[in-house]
């Protein structure tokens, strides 16, 4: 989970938000094209069932790109959890101890998800 809690935390530093702005954004535009009305619940759907793919698909082929490529799709996907901290937190608060404290939670529940996808991948010891 370090490794992981690590990767996000640089993120942030260095390109704060990026890929929240260009998934929801991409997952936007698909939803408006297939639909005249995009409301927040069929976003949230459709980029939940691509988190469920891409993890699927994470555990279930063996290539090593693949499995690669996978993972840093699921990375990427795990912004819906900033998504839905920045639906439910008032972020016009500018306490700097709440904002550390979102920002902190942000990074630790993603790196925690992604430690579990891995860690549920890795083979069960024999005893």
């Amino acid at each position: 989970m370090l490794i992981t809690s690590m990767l996000y935390f640089f993120a942030y530093l260095f390109i704060n938000d990026l890929f929240l702005y260009l998934i929801g954004g991409a997952l936007g535009i698909v939803v408006k094209l297939f639909s005249t009305y995009t409301n927040l619940s069929l976003l949230l759907f459709l980029w939940f069932v691509l988190l469920g793919v891409a993890t699927l698909v994470y555990h279930r082929f063996s290539n090593r790109f693949t499995k690669y490529l996978s993972l840093f799709l699921i990375a990427i996907l795990l912004y819906i959890v900033d998504f839905i901290l920045y639906e439910i937190i008032d972020f016009s608060i500018v306490d700097t101890k709440t904002i550390v404290l979102n920002i902190t939670a942000m990074i630790l529940i993603k790196g925690l998800v992604l430690s579990l996808i891995i860690y549920l991948n890795r083979p069960m010891m024999q005893t």
